[in-house]
């Protein structure tokens, strides 16, 4: 059996920094699908299938985006919580409750 619960600060803080960098990416990658063209790609019809499918695809990528800054904020929120938390209670323990 543990000796309880224990929540990393700076481990949270960590992993929001991993989150941002992916949801870097995956903005990058929304940018550039969006401003993908299709050029002369054959017969008629083709090129417009192939925005409305890049479109489709940034569009996805950049709702992902918004779930990864949501994400992001909740965990910096929960980082800040847990270090408040901790400062509280070693507070009361220093000065007996």
């Amino acid at each position: 059996m543990t000796g309880g619960y224990h929540a990393d600060p700076d481990e949270l803080l960590a992993l929001a920094g991993r989150l941002e960098e992916v949801a870097g990416e995956l903005r990058a990658a929304a940018c550039s699908l969006g401003g993908a063209t299709a050029g002369e790609l054959g017969p008629a019809g083709i090129p417009a299938a192939l925005a409305g499918l890049t479109g489709a695809w940034s569009g996805r990528l950049r709702s992902v985006d918004t779930e990864f800054g949501s994400a992001v904020a909740g965990v910096r929120a929960a980082a800040k919580a847990y270090a408040d938390a901790e400062e509280r209670a070693a507070g009361e323990l220093r000065h007996g409750g």
